[in-house]
């Protein structure tokens, strides 16, 4: 999205792709998302971008870095992975318009505090790899075996000042529960149920 600070958010995109591309995850591994990574301080490069803090938007180091954790999460949904750890953002600051994924498909990061943890429960040994050209981030699964994608589904139900997001299989089986708040200048959808879904 533009704003002041998207050429600091994509360096700071860059820089932790580098730390995941190609990376070798193992059955049963966990693969820890700080612990590939390290802290996103200024003294290992890492620029000031948005982040949502408290429930606002500010400034801080590492901005940016829970759309790699997002993108992470969004593959081990379709690739039927073991979720160990993750954690939703509080506040839901976008339009219909705006979004890259659908909502509930997001995992936020803090560094020694929040973590996605996710582990390879196939049978085979994965190769993870990133790509970014321009503005757009791509991320595959490499396998010696075909991997068998998933369909997840996201239904909502809104509040007067929140939205509650199941992601579900096809099947019906509840993969994650997430809750925002609505930012203040959004109000909430005039229908009570949405439904969204992708492979």
């Amino acid at each position: 999205m533009p704003s002041t600070l998207l050429e600091n958010k994509l360096h700071n995109i860059h820089l932790g792709a580098e730390q995941l591309h190609l990376l070798l995850w193992r059955p049963k591994e966990v693969l820890s998302f700080w612990q590939v990574l390290g802290e996103a301080s200024q003294q290992r490069g890492y620029r000031e971008g948005r982040n949502i803090i408290g429930g606002k938007l500010q400034q801080d180091f590492g901005g940016g870095l829970c759309q790699l954790s997002s993108i992470l999460y969004h593959l081990a949904l379709i690739a039927n992975l073991k979720i160990i750890e993750r954690h939703h953002h509080s506040v839901d600051i976008y339009q219909e318009s705006e979004r890259f994924t659908p909502l509930g498909d997001d995992a936020t990061v803090v560094f020694g505090y929040k973590d996605l943890r996710l582990e390879n429960s196939l049978t085979v040994p994965l190769v993870l790899w990133l790509q970014i050209e321009g503005k757009t981030l791509t991320a595959r699964l490499y396998a010696a075996a075909p991997i068998n994608k998933q369909l997840v589904s996201f239904e909502r139900e809104y509040g007067e000042a929140y939205v509650i997001v199941q992601a579900l299989t096809d099947s019906g089986q509840v993969l994650a529960n997430s809750c925002y708040t609505l930012a203040a200048n959004k109000p909430s959808a005039a229908n009570s149920h949405i439904n969204s879904s992708y492979e």
